[in-house]
């Protein structure tokens, strides 16, 4: 019997969206996707080297307690040396890792303990930044008559915010999707944009990037570095979806001139 299939008829739209956002998302991507950024930022060694590990290491080092698991997942060789498939070094498996590692492992150690490190550090240097403005707004208001209008309707608007470990953690977790889609996304996207710019518009017979240079003169290079990609995925990230594609559009084409590039929907560099 098809379990699933004789329950179904109970498990309607609404229980689908509510068991992936309080389930799935909540219980299971959220806490590794956040513990990631502590895995790469403190548990690794500088320039995420994790060769440099191997003759550098001793066990009161912290940022080499992940050194061996991000190793096997980013270095196909290594991984094959160590008795794993090839197949098995991807960096989405770090995920799978942060979720099946044993307490007691000295990598799943480090990323609980700096995990709760960097939030308690965020939540601390956010409170004393928001404190700041306060002071400044109070100030404003009783020195300057001209913009006492003003300050006192931002401090309205910052007297409502209210800080707390759930809201730094919820900025967090974006903070590290953030990086991710950067990270992750940049050897993809050097590809795409190469692909993109080096084909033949068949109207015209040149390439798309001829095409493009005569909008945005040298901002239509041919192909990218990986540092490059990074920055325009970062800069896609932190705008809003283009009103065009629905899913949005990392590349910087047709959409501003000089320094000022725009997405379709969102700015790349100003």
């Amino acid at each position: 019997m098809d379990l699933f299939q004789e329950s179904e008829w109970f498990f309607d739209e609404v229980d689908k969206v509510t068991w992936y956002k309080e389930a799935f998302q909540k219980l299971v991507v959220a806490p590794r996707l956040e513990r990631f950024g502590a895995l790469t930022e403190v548990c690794l060694p500088p320039n995420k080297d994790a060769e440099w590990c191997e003759e550098n290491d001793d066990p009161t080092m912290v940022n080499c307690s992940c050194a061996h698991t991000y190793r096997l997942r980013t270095d196909p060789i290594y991984a094959v040396e160590n008795g794993y498939p090839e197949s098995y070094a991807t960096p989405f498996g770090l995920f799978s890792d942060i979720g099946n590692m044993e307490n007691n492992e000295r990598c799943k150690i480090c990323v609980e303990n700096s995990y709760d490190a960097i939030i308690d550090h965020l939540l601390l240097g956010m409170t004393a930044m928001l404190d700041i403005y306060k002071a400044q707004l109070n100030a404003t208001i009783s020195i300057d008559s001209a913009q006492k209008a003003e300050a006192e309707a931002e401090l309205a608007l910052v007297d409502m915010i209210v800080l707390s470990r759930a809201s730094v953690e919820t900025f967090n977790h974006y903070y590290t999707a953030r990086g991710l889609y950067g990270e992750l996304g940049a050897s993809s996207f050097q590809t795409n944009y190469e692909t993109i710019m080096n084909s033949i518009d068949p109207t015209t017979n040149i390439t798309l990037q001829a095409i493009c240079s005569l909008f945005l003169q040298d901002h239509c290079v041919s192909s990218v570095d990986l540092a490059t990609a990074k920055h325009y995925l970062l800069h896609h990230a932190d705008n809003t979806f283009s009103a065009i594609n629905a899913a949005g559009l990392p590349f910087p084409f047709f959409g501003g001139e000089g320094d000022n590039v725009h997405l379709f929907g969102g700015k790349v560099r100003s």
